[in-house]
This record gives C-alpha cells, sequence and structure tokens, in this order.
C-alpha cells in the first residue's frame, strides 16, 4: 500500500472520530438539563407535597407514587430515550476521553513532511480543540444553571408555598404573640400577623358587614334591619375563624328551636361555598354567649394559608353581593 493510500485510511479514521466526538454527549446545554429535568420536577413535586398535607399516611403514599417510576427505572434495564442519556451523563467524560486518546494513537508522524498533509493535521487539531472547549462550555454553563436554578426554587418555595415564612422573612419583628379574645368585645384577633397583615386587618374594621336575605332572617331576629359585621381570628396552628355578635332570637323562634345555624349565601340564598357557616344555641332563659365563632375556615387538606386568605378575602371583596341566612335546627 502507497503512502497516498495508507493516508487516506489515516484520514478516514481520523474524521470517523471526529464525527463520533462532536456528537457525544453533550452535543448541547438541552441535552443536559433535560437530564436532570425528571428529578427537578420530582424534588419540586415532593417539596410541595411535604408542604401541603404534612408528613403524614397520605403525603408518604403519594411520595412512593412519584418515586415507583424512578425506582422502576433504575432497577430494570430500559431503552428509553432519558434512561440512555441518563447512562450516556454518568460516563460522558470517560467516554470522550476514551476517543480523544484514539485520535492519539494515530502515528501521523511519517506524512507531517508534505506540506499540505501537515496543514491539514494543524486545522484537525483545531477543530478538535475548539470541540473540547466547547464541550466544557456547556459543562459549565450547566453547573452555574443548576446552581442558579436551585436558589430560585428556594426563594420560590419560601416566598410562595409559605405564608408565614414570607411575611417573617419581611417583617423579622413579628413575633408569636397570642392575644386572648376577649369574651365580650366583637374584634378581629391577633396571633402572629401571619394573615392579619396580609389581609391589612385592624382590631376594629370587620372583615365583611353583610345585609339579611329576606324576611326568613327577619323573622329570626328581633332587629328585622340587622346587618352582620364579621370579623376573624388568628390562632396558633392551622385552624382560623370568623367570629360574629350571637344574633338575638325572636321570642317566637325560642318556641320551636334552642339550636340555630347562620350560612353566608349569595342574593338568591345558595350557601357560598367553602365559607364557614355559624352553629349556636340560644336558650330563653339564662345567659347566651355575646360572640360565637365559626367552624374553621379551611380544615384538612384544604388548610393552607392561600386557601384560607383566599375565603377571607373573597369575603372582603364581596359584601356588598352577599347575604346571610339563620335557620333552626330540630334537635
Amino acid at each position: 500500500m502507497d503512502e497516498k493510500a495508507r493516508f487516506q485510511k489515516i484520514q478516514s479514521q481520523l474524521e470517523r472520530y471526529l464525527y463520533e466526538y462532536k456528537n457525544s454527549f453533550p452535543k448541547n446545554i438541552w441535552q443536559m438539563i433535560g437530564v436532570d429535568l425528571p428529578f427537578v420536577i420530582l424534588i419540586v413535586s415532593l417539596f410541595v407535597v411535604v408542604r401541603l398535607l404534612g408528613f403524614g399516611l397520605m403525603a408518604i403514599v403519594l411520595i412512593a407514587l412519584m418515586l415507583l417510576p424512578y425506582i422502576l427505572m433504575w432497577s430494570t434495564q430500559t431503552n428509553s430515550i432519558w434512561s440512555k442519556l441518563w447512562k450516556k451523563r454518568k460516563t460522558y467524560r470517560a467516554d470522550n476521553q476514551a476517543i480523544i486518546n484514539k485520535i492519539n494513537e494515530i502515528d501521523t508522524s511519517e506524512f507531517e513532511q508534505y506540506p499540505d498533509v501537515k496543514r491539514y493535521l494543524e486545522n484537525f487539531q483545531s477543530e478538535l480543540a475548539a470541540e473540547t472547549l466547547r464541550k466544557e462550555s456547556i459543562a459549565k454553563s450547566h453547573k452555574k444553571i443548576m446552581i442558579i436554578g436551585s436558589l430560585i426554587i428556594l426563594a420560590g418555595a419560601l416566598l410562595t408555598f409559605t405564608t408565614e415564612t414570607r411575611l417573617k422573612l419581611f417583617n423579622p419583628n413579628i413575633v408569636d404573640k397570642q392575644e386572648k379574645p376577649k369574651s365580650d368585645i366583637i374584634q378581629n384577633v391577633f396571633y402572629d400577623g401571619q394573615f392579619y397583615n396580609t389581609l391589612k386587618l385592624t382590631p376594629k374594621e370587620p372583615v365583611a358587614v353583610v345585609e339579611p336575605l329576606n324576611s326568613t332572617t327577619k323573622q329570626m331576629t328581633d332587629n328585622h334591619n340587622k346587618t352582620l359585621k364579621i370579623f376573624f381570628r388568628e390562632f396558633s396552628g392551622s385552624a382560623h375563624y370568623l367570629r360574629i355578635k350571637t344574633p338575638k332570637i325572636s321570642k317566637y323562634t325560642w318556641l320551636r328551636y334552642e339550636k340555630f345555624r347562620l350560612y353566608i349565601t349569595d342574593t338568591l340564598g345558595h350557601p357560598v361555598k367553602n365559607i364557614p357557616y355559624f352553629e349556636f344555641k340560644y336558650v330563653k332563659h339564662g345567659t347566651n354567649p355575646p360572640i360565637i365563632e365559626s367552624y374553621p375556615i379551611a380544615t384538612g387538606l384544604e388548610k393552607h394559608p392561600y386557601e384560607i386568605i383566599r375565603r377571607v378575602k373573597y369575603l372582603q371583596d364581596n359584601a356588598k353581593i352577599l347575604r346571610y341566612v339563620i335557620e333552626g335546627i330540630e334537635e
């Protein structure tokens, strides 16, 4: 085999290795991010589940279901694109170095005496070095993006998922201080400011002032045109309440009922969804409490700060189109 044929064979090898190197992992920044994205989504999802549900049985079941696909992928041989990229990601530095070693093992010294060949080899080495720098740049950019992304996710979690954390971050002087509700004075009750500040409450200004619905409500109460002033009570833990003055039940109604329920409704008398009702006893002889509180504003899976604020804010914003109804309860 003459020199020309031998060099053509070597050139073919070099070009094949260079093509393989250019198309090896990582080809671009999105290929690296694409490998990490399922893990980022998993971590964020796990955080949301724990923040919303706490670390109880329901949360553990959901976490197990979310982890199951990842466990199956790691424990079995799969041929999905993501699993292939994940395997390449683990070994890409060693794989790329193996290609470069193959290139360096090719002996071209006998052809360097020819100017055209020497120029070709210099251009080849420049192209190889440029591709190496490009891949290193991709790895560095990926590292920066992951660090910045992690900080953004962490900041978003602190400022979005936990209202209490957000308020205390911007209001570091807030301390947990339980204000004991006065038994005979109706007002908003402050605990730690978690909701008090967000809803812009003051002690004496009610959350909402609601008109009675119709004659049914008027017949139940002594004051036929009595408006209902609704206040809010912060409380330790996740339970928070609405407060009202105990309505004065008419003497006629005493003869039929001792227990009553007050609903917040729309103008047609339909109870407003997600607004708690008030249940109380009103006795003919004896002393009735001057103030009653509703059932908790949110319970179970819904007792998240955002949901509590949303419901109270709905009362604030829509008081003019809301009504209230009192019904007697058979016992």
